[in-house]
């Protein structure tokens, strides 16, 4: 079976129809709600399934590659034998609460990533800016210098 057989979807199926009908069939499938072993094979059948199918180009790459190598559909045969999944109503899943819990930590070291470089920007532009205040500020020095100089130099001279 090809990747679009597995989600029961069409090789025309939107990104939204794809995203979909895995979440639906992840749903059905998965390991935490189905225990059977035909299950968990199936979930990891449906998740290698979103992962290309949900990602343009790997999409592409996977369609070109099945338009080259499929079957005429008078060989493809039926499997023998299918093994019933016993399914039970379930309450409807949070999968925004499901993606928050599996990748928080993710998002942390991501957020913390990008404080830290905001951090870093930051400081850089004050020291920057200290840099350019401390060379004023001895060009102001130096030229208040020479001028006492030359006030000195003037009056050690002698008036006629």
């Amino acid at each position: 079976k090809n990747y679009y057989d597995i989600l029961k979807i069409t090789s025309h199926a939107t990104q939204n129809e794809i995203k979909t009908a895995y979440y639906k069939l992840s749903l059905q499938y998965h390991p935490d709600k189905n225990k059977s072993d035909y299950a968990k094979q199936k979930f990891q059948d449906i998740s290698d399934a979103y992962e290309i199918l949900g990602n343009h180009e790997q999409r592409k790459n996977y369609d070109r590659h099945i338009s080259i190598h499929q079957q005429p559909v008078a060989n493809v045969k039926e499997p023998q034998h299918r093994e019933q999944v016993y399914t039970r109503p379930t309450k409807i899943y949070d999968f925004d609460a499901w993606t928050q819990a599996h990748y928080s930590r993710q998002f942390k070291i991501d957020r913390m990533r990008r404080d830290n470089i905001q951090r870093h920007k930051k400081t850089q532009a004050l020291i920057h800016t200290r840099t350019e205040y401390s060379y004023f500020i001895e060009y102001i020095l130096y030229f208040s210098f020479l001028m006492l100089m030359m006030i000195s130099y003037n009056k050690d001279k002698d008036v006629p």
